[in-house]
């Protein structure tokens, strides 16, 4: 068998925030000398991790590519590599992102100027498998025949996967998410994203101007974002979930032997802070706070242990914990700090199903 190496770059831009990895992908031909060449990979080996950065927007609402470009050089940079050095990677936009208007465009411009890539607009459904795979749920229903759910809640989006013995059950994807309402330093609300808009016209009606919204106002948005993504975790979503689902619900109730929450906001959940509930301009620290009570009320219906995962480094060691009762964070779209620079998915993902498209 004959053996290639490769090197790779993935870039991911999100609702919030954006990062980029450098790997080593060893590919092998397992045909005969007289077949026709058949690559599969091998091994992967994690070579860079740059530290996560808030998406850049410039002030119409597009994404800022010069901006996105620059960090991408640099990353290069510090990853000791050269663009010609960089066989092959992808650029995938995520959530909120994927929706402004220059979204394609942005991309194909990073792709032509950055070498040659696979780009792609995850659909909600390869988002969800995405999310569950890098947060280490998949690898654990695996390992343990168990039913797990992961819950990646970002910036714009709650994705759902569900894991049978590492196989994947069901997804689906609500728009709700903690950038969705966006503030200032000290919480005074600055755009009112359309989902959010719904969710405040249900609890405070419609005549609210965005910027007289009070903390306790925050707090109650929070608190029925957390109702709502549980909500649809249980199968019973409420007309304004119904409203903010981007795809059909889970097909059932599932019973979960263990739930994972990912995302930026599970990663606040999992490193509770001092700090302003508005250090990151948005609500995302407070829908954290909100959903640990809220997802106490899930135990009783037999949805198992709530799971957290310490940090992982880029070697990608999983060391589980599980935390009865409990809902805690597995690292995944971590917030923007230098001490995070290391996380990242760590599992080639294979046998996805397309973007748009249910497993």
């Amino acid at each position: 068998m004959t053996k290639k190496c490769l090197r790779s770059i993935g870039i991911d831009l999100g609702t919030t925030t954006s990062q980029v990895i450098f790997s080593e992908l060893e590919i092998v031909n397992t045909a005969g000398p007289t077949s026709v060449p058949h690559y599969e990979f091998s091994r992967r080996d994690i070579v860079y991790v740059s530290p996560v950065i808030f998406t850049p927007f410039v002030a119409d609402g597009n994404v800022d590519v010069a901006a996105l470009e620059a960090f991408i050089r640099q990353q290069y940079a510090l990853a000791g590599l050269s663009i010609q050095e960089v066989e092959s990677g992808a650029i995938i936009i995520t959530g909120e992102t994927s929706k402004v208007r220059n979204a394609r465009d942005a991309v194909m411009s990073l792709a032509a100027g950055l070498g040659d890539f696979v780009v792609a607009t995850a659909g909600p459904h390869l988002e969800s498998v995405i999310a569950g795979r890098g947060s280490g749920a998949g690898a654990y229903s695996e390992k343990n025949a168990a039913r797990v759910l992961n819950i990646d809640v970002g910036g714009g989006t709650s994705n759902y996967a569900v894991f049978e013995g590492g196989r994947v059950l069901d997804t689906a994807c609500l728009n709700v998410g903690g950038h969705l309402l966006q503030t200032d330093a000290t919480g005074r609300v600055s755009t009112v994203h359309a989902p959010a808009a719904l969710i405040l016209r249900e609890l405070l009606g419609a005549d609210r101007a965005a910027s007289t919204l009070s903390t306790q106002d925050l707090q109650q948005v929070a608190e029925r974002m957390a109702a709502l993504i549980l909500e649809v975790m249980q199968a019973r979503p409420s007309p304004l979930a119904q409203q903010l689902l981007m795809t059909d619900a889970l097909r059932e109730a599932y019973r979960f032997d263990a739930v994972f929450i990912s995302g930026g906001v599970g990663e606040c959940m999992q490193r509770p802070s001092a700090e302003s509930p508005y250090r990151f301009g948005d609500i995302g620290p407070l829908l954290a706070q909100a959903f640990p009570g809220t997802c106490t009320s899930a135990n009783p219906a037999g949805h198992g242990d709530w799971c957290r995962s310490p940090h992982l480094d880029a070697v990608g060691q999983h060391g589980l914990e599980q935390v009865p009762g409990r809902a805690a964070a597995q690292c995944a779209g971590a917030a923007p700090t230098p001490a995070l620079a290391r996380v990242s998915p760590r599992r080639t993902v294979c046998g996805l199903a397309r973007s748009g498209q249910r497993p």
